[in-house]
């Protein structure tokens, strides 16, 4: 009996330490495309906007209006909502897998839907409405036709912005971790590298000041400047600016992966898999805030602010931080999209032990 008890016990702190936890498995094939047309997008899961994360894809509709939107797995209408403003008229399927699938900026609902909408708007005496109709209300069938796609809300040019969200806690969810047909053999692109002193004392280059690199490079491989030369001391912060681009498309999207190793090992990671909506605001401690509003350069920090509560991050060291003594780091960023097309950048950056501040 003692042995057993102490073999659970180690067992429990082998876990406990054995690294990442493993990768959720999402059903891949249940859920159709939402449109009946190559899917193109205009935007993608987790790129960087104004003060949120998106939070679904933006599929592309031809710029025009009136397609059909189709519902992607059976269930049952579980909400509706009709707004001058965010989503406009958008449509919620609960689904029983335990997903609900999201369509907004709709033109206008299937007969159906219509004229439920349309009952409750003159039983309310309100344009804008908000219905949650009950699980044997409106079923619908895989492949049915629920709405016609438009640009309605605040939306910037016709398209359908499709989202799945696991239906117990609401978080919205990667919708390309589900299996869609999209065409993508396009590698991350990788712009800016950033480096920033973390305190008073903290210097790069010579400087109490971030300094950031316009990268060089294409198709996956990426350098600095070349004969640029880097020296840090104290408290040093990285970051990188990159964005990824999808086959038919010349939309910018954001990357899904970035990796930070450090002397070979990794220091810094996030994923773009899952992101509450009560936690997207924190995308302004995310990104170099003060460089997204005065240059529009969107640099991703890989270490950690105070009270930055996002849970895209994993396999952090140090909260992403570097110490710059009598040692310098090696440098590498891996950068992928989810099709696992990858970019990388290296750097070299010395420790400054004769410039004082």
């Amino acid at each position: 009996m003692r042995l057993l008890k102490l073999f659970f016990l180690l067992s429990l702190l082998f876990c406990h330490h054995s690294g990442k936890a493993q990768e959720k498995i999402y059903p891949q094939g249940y859920f159709r495309s939402p449109v009946d047309i190559p899917i193109r997008l205009a935007g993608n899961f987790g790129e960087i906007r104004g003060n949120h994360f998106h939070a679904g894809l933006d599929i592309k509709t031809n710029q025009v209006e009136g397609l059909n939107i189709y519902a992607a797995a059976s269930g049952y209408v579980s909400r509706i909502k009709v707004s001058l403003y965010g989503y406009g008229k958008v449509i919620y399927i609960t689904h029983p897998n335990g997903f609900t699938t999201a369509y907004a900026h709709l033109q206008q609902f299937n007969d159906t839907i219509e004229a439920y909408v349309r009952k409750n708007q003159y039983l309310r005496e309100s344009f804008e409405i908000e219905l949650f109709p009950g699980a044997g209300e409106i079923p619908v069938e895989k492949g049915e036709v629920i709405a016609l796609s438009g640009n309605t809300g605040g939306s910037g040019g016709p398209h359908l912005h499709f989202e799945i969200r696991e239906t117990a806690t609401s978080i919205p969810i990667n919708p390309l971790k589900f299996g869609f047909a999209i065409e993508d053999n396009i590698k991350p692109i990788l712009k800016t590298l950033s480096l920033y002193p973390l305190n008073d004392t903290s210097i790069v280059n010579g400087k109490n000041s971030p300094l950031h690199l316009t990268l060089r490079g294409s198709n996956g491989n990426y350098g600095i400047p070349g004969p640029m030369s880097l020296s840090a001391r104290g408290v040093i912060g990285v970051g990188i600016e990159a964005i990824d681009r999808f086959n038919g498309s010349s939309n910018r999207c954001g990357v899904y992966s970035v990796k930070l190793n450090v002397g070979g090992e990794t220091h810094y990671e996030h994923e773009m898999e899952r992101i509450p909506f009560e936690l997207s605001r924190y995308i302004n401690s995310h990104v170099d805030y003060y460089e997204t509003k005065k240059n529009k350069r969107r640099v991703q920090k890989s270490f950690l602010d105070p009270n930055n509560k996002l849970n895209i991050y994993k396999n952090v060291k140090l909260s992403g931080k570097l110490f710059f003594s009598t040692f310098g780091h090696e440098i590498h960023y891996i950068v992928k999209d989810l099709y696992g097309n990858t970019s990388t950048v290296h750097a070299t950056i010395e420790a400054d032990t004769t410039t004082v501040v």
